[in-house]
């Protein structure tokens, strides 16, 4: 019996409903866009020295450096949309990706985690 019990209470937990089954949203500013940019040889990362942009539009944003997200490149602060993703490092050749789609969610957008295997430049 205990286990059913903590089973019906498991979506509640997840969806961060309170005890009447309304959901509970978050004051925190979540990024629609995290990018990870890595040598696509070595797959070391590069977020420390990388830069990029995302665009959806005439509305552009350059990416945040990395700090708080996980040493991530991050843009589109609670902004759904369809982007194109630039990303560009020295000695890299530039990596870009057209037609992310960021969603709005229930109380945030719903972030869009990419990898950037960017090349060597030869």
């Amino acid at each position: 019996m205990r286990t059913y019990a903590l089973l019906l209470l498991l979506p509640a937990v997840l969806l961060g409903c309170d005890s009447d089954g309304d959901v509970v949203c978050t004051n925190e500013a979540v990024f629609g866009i995290l990018v990870d940019p890595r040598d696509a040889v070595s797959n070391a990362p590069l977020a420390a020295h990388a830069t990029g942009r995302v665009q959806d539009g005439s509305y552009t944003e350059d990416f945040m450096l990395p700090g708080s997200n996980d040493g991530l490149l991050s843009a589109a602060e609670e902004r759904p949309g369809t982007y194109s993703i630039i990303v560009e490092h020295e000695g890299y050749q530039t990596w870009t990706l057209d037609n992310v789609e960021v969603k709005d969610g229930i109380c945030h957008v719903n972030t869009v985690r990419l990898t950037a295997g960017l090349e060597p430049v030869e």
